[in-house]
């Protein structure tokens, strides 16, 4: 997909550098045709408006205004352009909720999460990349095998644990791991869990017989 956010609906037809201030100027006495004056009445709405996105996508010329997009599925990548301003913010709202999408600036690769909003900025010669809100990562029915469990010395009632890949997580995160009611009451798995980068890890004081699936998983951001 290519994303406009230019000022062209606005702009005077051969005059492309010129970008009046409040809309399109013509000469004195003579009027905006029907198309020019909707361009100019719409142009705000449009600004708020995000930009929805479903493929990999990019943008038609230099960024000339502030603009809001929408990612609405992982595995999505969007290539930055430059910017014609310092100071320009393009927000990215991710609205899937598993799996990554990426925004490439230049060479650098920046994951983008599920469920999370990223504004970034223009400094004149390339985008900062912040991320302005943070929301849970959860997962469900997540199966742990017998043999991800491995010896470990954090806590000396608890000597093994297990790692979970949870993309998103990283030690910022605090983990609630929900156990069945049987597992929980077996009194093998400790009441705690950490995190680490895209990954959780729970802890156990003897290898389990079996496999076990925890139905909930839920991860806040501390921060």
């Amino acid at each position: 997909m290519i994303i406009d956010l230019t000022l062209n609906p606005v702009k005077l037809p051969g005059l492309e550098n010129y970008t009046p201030p409040f809309g399109t100027k013509k000469s004195t006495n003579v009027g905006l045709t029907t198309l020019e004056g909707c361009n100019n009445i719409t142009l705000p709405w449009e600004h708020q408006r995000p930009v929805v996105i479903s493929d990999n996508s990019t943008f038609s010329a230099d960024i000339e205004r502030n603009g809001l997009i929408e990612i609405e599925a992982a595995d999505i990548t969007l290539t930055m352009v430059a910017a014609t301003f310092t100071g320009c913010e393009v927000k990215i709202m991710t609205t899937f909720l598993n799996g990554l999408a990426t925004v490439q600036i230049g060479a650098t690769i920046h994951n983008l999460h599920p469920a999370s909003l990223y504004t970034l900025i223009y400094d004149g010669t390339t985008w900062s990349v912040e991320k302005t809100h943070k929301s849970n990562i959860t997962a469900k029915n997540v199966t742990v095998a017998v043999e991800d469990f491995e010896t470990d010395s954090i806590y000396p009632d608890y000597r093994y644990k297990a790692a979970i890949a949870l993309a998103g997580v990283n030690d910022n995160y605090s983990p609630d791991v929900r156990f069945s009611l049987a597992d929980a009451a077996s009194g093998i798995f400790a009441p705690v869990a950490d995190t680490t980068t895209d990954a959780i890890y729970i802890y156990a004081s003897k290898v389990p017989a079996n496999s076990v699936t925890i139905p909930v998983i839920i991860c806040t951001p501390l921060v």
